[in-house]
C-alpha cells in the first residue's frame, strides 16, 4: 500500500513465451508510471519501498530473475542508505531525497528501448513478408550474388 496516495501499486509484466523480456527496471518503470507523477519527482524512499512490496508479493520468480530483483532491491537500499547519510552543507529535516541521475538514466533508456522494440515489432508484423516459416524465400539471386561480393 502506498502510505503518501492511500492507493496500492499495480505492475503488470508479459514474461510468457513470446513476450517482452521484462526485469527490475521494467517493475521500477511501472511504478513511476502508477504514481503519475514526473520521473525527477520520485522520491528514492518511496520507490525502494514499493519495490521491496513488489518483491514480497512476487514469491513465483524464477531463481534467475530473482537474482536480478535481489541485486536491484540491493542497489536501491544502498542508494537510498546514501542519501539519509547526513550533509554538512545541507540541514533540512523534511528532505526527501529524488531518485540518483544514474537510475534516472537508466530507466529512461529502458524505456526508449521498450519503445523502439514495440515499434519494431509493430512494423514487422505490418509486413506479412517477413512472417513466412521459409525465409530464404525472402532471398533472391541478386541478393545472394550481392552478398558473395562482399564476402570476396
Amino acid at each position: 500500500m502506498n502510505e503518501e496516495s492511500g492507493k496500492s501499486f499495480v505492475v503488470q509484466w508479459n514474461n510468457g513465451e513470446g513476450g517482452l523480456s521484462e526485469g527490475p527496471l521494467s517493475v521500477l518503470w511501472s511504478l513511476i508510471e502508477s504514481y503519475k507523477v514526473d520521473i525527477f519527482d520520485v522520491a528514492l524512499s518511496r520507490i525502494t519501498r514499493d519495490f521491496l512490496n513488489f518483491l514480497r508479493i512476487s514469491e513465483t520468480l524464477s531463481l534467475e530473475l530473482s537474482a536480478e530483483y535481489a541485486l536491484m532491491a540491493a542497489n536501491l537500499i544502498y542508494l537510498k542508505s546514501k542519501a539519509l547519510l547526513p550533509d554538512p552543507g545541507f540541514e533540512e529535516e523534511d528532505y526527501e531525497p529524488p531518485l540518483p541521475p544514474e537510475l534516472v538514466e537508466k530507466l529512461l533508456e529502458h524505456k526508449n528501448s521498450n519503445s523502439r522494440l514495440k515499434n519494431f515489432r509493430r512494423w514487422i508484423k505490418s509486413k506479412p513478408e517477413f512472417l513466412e516459416e521459409n525465409p530464404m524465400s525472402l532471398w533472391t539471386k541478386k541478393t545472394i550474388g550481392s552478398m558473395f561480393l562482399f564476402w570476396i
